[in-house]
């Protein structure tokens, strides 16, 4: 029963969460202009030796790409580098704006077909490392649209998962940007929505003292978007046993 809900959640994830991301505020609205933006010059990091030829063929023809069946066409023409060049590009940058315009491409690219998540576990160990990093920008921007990367590899396969360390790490982090100041408080409430679909995140969310916080959130001023999101993450909760008693404990239930 609990099995058949969650793909269910799983499904109806993927279905809206183009419209998701239209609501999700300043986030959605700085990515649309930066996608109008020159695309990156990837010369000067052949030309640096940061990249070789044939990843500076893949990654400047990925980003010219205008519609799924090319990008899919490109994927599979580079079969045995792509997303480790992809890995490789996102850890060599360092220009904000670039970086910014590639995760946004990046993004897009994952949204486009949830599957996509599958070959990056497949071909890369622990794709979501490339971005931690990230998670330390001081660009806002940059650090929110790598947290919406980091939870699709995070849930996107059934097996490889980060290690404990990891996952704490990370929701640790998105637990520090859980404030009613905070501009990007819907891409953390959307991440979390995918997150605590996985009873192990659910338990570590718990440990960590999240579920106080969000019902502590909750209380505060916050707009009714993301009080529907944090609700839902509460809701999603309940499917563990453990996280359902704590929840009565606060009345929640």
């Amino acid at each position: 029963m609990e099995q058949e809900a969650m793909q269910t959640f799983v499904m109806l994830s993927e279905n809206v969460e183009q419209k998701v991301w239209d609501i999700a505020g300043k986030l959605w609205r700085k990515s649309k202009k930066i996608r109008e933006e020159p695309p990156i010059d990837w010369l000067p990091y052949l030309e640096n030796r940061f990249i070789n030829q044939k990843e500076f063929s893949f990654v400047n023809a990925f980003q010219y790409t205008k519609t799924k069946e090319e990008r899919d066409l490109i994927i599979t023409y580079f079969k045995d580098s792509a997303f480790k060049t992809i890995v490789k590009v996102v850890q060599c940058v360092y220009v904000v704006k670039e970086i910014e315009k590639f995760l946004i491409l990046l993004d897009d690219f994952v949204v486009e077909d949830m599957s996509r998540i599958k070959h990056f576990n497949e071909e890369v160990e622990e794709p979501w490392k490339a971005f931690i990093h990230l998670l330390h920008c001081s660009n806002n921007f940059v650090r929110n649209i790598a947290s919406r990367i980091i939870t699709k590899l995070m849930v996107g396969h059934k097996i490889k998962r980060p290690s404990s360390r990891q996952t704490e790490f990370f929701l640790e982090w998105l637990k520090t940007e859980m404030n009613e100041e905070n501009k990007y408080l819907l891409s953390v409430s959307r991440c979390l929505q995918r997150l605590l679909q996985v009873d192990d995140y659910r338990l570590s969310f718990m440990n960590m003292s999240g579920i106080v916080q969000i019902i502590n959130l909750l209380t505060t001023g916050i707009k009714p978007q993301a009080q529907y999101q944090f609700c839902f993450c509460l809701w999603v909760t309940t499917f563990n046993s453990q996280l359902a008693a704590e929840l009565e404990e606060y009345a929640i239930l």
